[in-house]
């Protein structure tokens, strides 16, 4: 190799350099941006007290109750199942699933059960269903568990799998875990002063 070739060597990997530094300093720039929320809930009022589903109309709903028993409503009445229902950490959005558009989503809603938003959109009678969502103490990303990967044996949908619902371009995709296998059920957050 001539002193020549090992210049222009030597120039094409620090132009090789310098550009793999800016995708970096790309890259760090979109991950420090601030997260979107899930869905702008600021103009519902807050609510307060204990949520629950229950099929005393012959088909499960959530139900809304104050601690000492009274005030008792309900906030969905559809024809499919309505359950896991979750306050967001600012009382203005409930988390919930609901099998109103033929499978089984997770849902938002304000604390009257009013402008319910499904956030998967699966296909009617979809297979992949999600289960129990349960919000980050920043009130940012939503914990689930889900079957929608991979299948197993005879059965046509997957295990039951921890997941995170996260936001892409306006689009909510369930994000599985990589390293967790087997039946997954539940999930809850460390409190916010934790973290």
């Amino acid at each position: 190799m001539t002193w020549q070739d090992e210049s222009m060597l030597k120039i094409a990997v620090w132009k090789l350099l310098f550009l793999y530094s800016l995708l970096i300093i790309a890259i760090l720039i979109g991950c420090t941006s601030p997260p979107k929320k899930l869905v702008d809930r600021v103009a519902a009022q807050p609510g307060s007290g204990i949520l629950f589903t229950s099929d005393r109309t012959h088909n499960w709903d959530i139900f809304l109750i104050q601690a000492d028993g009274s005030g008792l409503t309900r906030l969905t009445d559809f024809p499919g199942v309505d359950a896991d229902p979750a306050w967001s950490p600012d009382g203005r959005s409930i988390a919930c699933r609901s099998r109103r558009d033929g499978s089984s989503d997770i849902f938002l809603m304000d604390p009257d059960g009013s402008n319910p938003v499904n956030l998967i959109n699966d296909p009617e009678m979809s297979l992949d269903d999600e289960f129990a969502p349960f919000w980050s103490p920043d009130g940012e990303t939503l914990s689930l568990y889900t079957d929608r990967y991979p299948p197993r044996g005879d059965c046509l949908s997957g295990f039951h799998q921890i997941a995170m619902l996260v936001e892409e371009d306006g689009n909510y995709q369930v994000d599985l875990f990589d390293t967790i296998a087997g039946e997954q059920y539940s999930s809850t957050w460390s409190p916010m002063d934790v973290i």
